[in-house]
């Protein structure tokens, strides 16, 4: 009989968490080897959090939390209403604009394009009724 590993099943909390982990890295605009490296592990390593396939220590959880600037409960919660430090997932455009606004390094101008999009968004919710 040969020798075989079992499959290893996903915990879906491990999952979440390594969902939200790529998620904010992203946003941040960090590779996996610049995350990895400031968290203390390698970047297949971070693969594996953000695939769910290893369990975060609290840790490292803690660092990851910091390295992102984020609460230590994003990483688990699930109401958007809950979670205003996070983008909805799979918004492309909100990793575009944050990757385009980290460009910017006058503060000046940072400041305006803050304004000019925050106009944007209060005319469009007049428009739509929201």
């Amino acid at each position: 009989m040969p020798l075989s590993s079992p499959r290893r099943k996903l915990s879906p909390f491990n999952r979440k968490i390594g969902a939200r982990m790529k998620e904010l890295r992203v946003l941040r605009g960090l590779t996996l080897t610049e995350f990895g490296l400031a968290l203390g592990v390698s970047f297949q390593q971070v693969q594996k959090y953000e695939r769910g396939l290893n369990s975060v220590t609290v840790e490292k959880l803690l660092r990851a939390s910091q390295i992102l600037h984020v609460t230590l409960d994003t990483f688990w919660r699930t109401s958007k209403e809950e979670c205003d430090d996070m983008p909805e997932s799979g918004d492309r455009g909100v990793v575009a604009l944050v990757k385009a606004y980290r460009g910017v390094t006058n503060p000046a101008i940072r400041q305006k394009l803050l304004e000019v999009v925050r106009k944007i968004a209060e005319a469009d919710a007049l428009i739509s009724g929201k």
